[in-house]
């Protein structure tokens, strides 16, 4: 019988890359879409196999196509993510300050996140004649999806609420159009892929009432 321990991270070489991306600002509801969209396509563009593509459309923005990265154990990572991130939005929410009151009677509040994904590599140590064994992860590759996310109530019936609804969906759509332009951009460089196969992670942090400048490692 072996006994096994685990080593914290540490970046895998010198040329370990980190990627931020574009601030996106959107709705609370549109948390799935948008989480969703990035997170598959970093990690169909980072597969370390061949993967069957599989297009996506966002239910509520339906500009944005992607390709669904549609393996089993990628897929509950995902989804888990983003429920996970959902649920902490929604206690920030409750407790944030009102920050925008307009002539209509929406209200406005905010909170500031992000979602990080990290690729690694995992090795195992044998130690002790081989009776215990150390996995250490070789952190190679780091996402950060920082994001602003606002929750709109109207107190009154209004038109002008929907209209502003539908101004805060296309703005949203453009800027996950540009992140999605980055992340084919970012992923070109590839020095820091190991020849190896390799595991990812996926975080997240927030969700804070300010904005959010500086991302832990």
């Amino acid at each position: 019988m072996s006994l096994q321990s685990s080593i914290p991270s540490r970046a895998a070489s010198e040329c370990w890359q980190k990627h931020t991306l574009e601030e996106v600002h959107l709705c609370q509801d549109l948390i799935n879409d948008v989480a969703s969209a990035l997170l598959h396509t970093i990690l169909f563009t980072r597969a370390p196999g061949p993967v069957r593509p599989s297009e996506c459309t966002c239910s509520s923005l339906p500009s944005i196509t992607y390709a669904l990265c549609g393996v089993g154990d990628v897929t509950r990572k995902v989804e888990f993510a983003v429920r996970s991130f959902e649920k902490r939005v929604q206690l920030a929410l409750a407790t944030a300050p009102i920050v925008a009151t307009s002539r209509t009677g929406v209200i406005q509040k905010a909170c500031f996140g992000y979602i990080k994904v990290t690729f690694l590599e995992r090795k195992v140590k044998k130690a002790l004649f081989g009776l215990m064994s150390n996995e250490e992860k070789l952190i190679f590759e780091e996402w950060i999806l920082p994001m602003r996310v606002e929750q709109y109530t109207c107190s009154v019936d209004s038109l002008d609420h929907a209209k502003d609804l539908n101004t805060s969906y296309n703005q949203t759509g453009s800027q996950v159009q540009n992140c999605l332009l980055q992340i084919i951009t970012l992923v070109q460089k590839i020095e820091q892929i190991p020849v190896t196969m390799y595991d990812f992670e996926i975080t997240h942090y927030g969700s804070t009432h300010t904005p959010t400048t500086t991302f832990p490692k």
